[in-house]
């Protein structure tokens, strides 16, 4: 993506995650900014605290064990890929690619 295509994407990012904070795709989408910009510890956060209040969101689980995996935490992340598989399905994948690439 574009250096300028990114930056407009992030205040809209921002302008989303103001008018809804709690919404589950406006988190996720906002994560995976921080991941694409190499902010590992600003993803590692947003979806902790997205957790705490959605603590039975696979999808969180499953993006939140992605950020782990590309921050070293491989042991972590397989937990909570593992966690991410009992409430959905599809995460399967990930947890395999984390496994890889380590």
């Amino acid at each position: 993506m574009k250096r300028g295509h990114l930056e407009r994407a992030r205040q809209h990012l921002d302008k989303a995650y103001a008018d809804a904070p709690g919404a589950e795709a406006v988190i996720i989408a906002l994560g995976q900014w921080y991941l694409h910009k190499e902010k590992l510890n600003s993803a590692l956060l947003l979806y902790q605290q997205a957790l705490s209040w959605q603590p039975m969101s696979g999808a969180l689980y499953n993006n939140y064990a992605i950020a782990l995996c590309l921050s070293g935490h491989w042991q972590q992340a397989l937990v909570m890929f593992d966690h991410a598989q009992r409430l959905q399905q599809d995460v399967a994948a990930n947890r395999a690619q984390c496994l890889t690439s380590r």
